[in-house]
């Protein structure tokens, strides 16, 4: 950010905030609710794979 940039907030009263961002499978999240419920799906499509794979042989 340059000096000018950060005269201009705090001129006009710009606030800056840090957003957490969540990280699974190589997909990004902003709620933590959303990773979860992704990579538990994720997981029950592993398991079936595996399983499927498993009762073939």
């Amino acid at each position: 950010m340059t000096e000018a940039e950060i005269r201009a907030m705090d001129q006009y009263g710009i606030s800056q905030q840090t957003n957490t961002t969540f990280h699974f499978a190589g997909y990004r999240y902003q709620r933590l609710e959303d990773a979860i419920k992704y990579a538990t799906n994720h997981q029950h499509l592993i398991n079936a794979a595996n399983t499927d794979t498993k009762s073939k042989s």
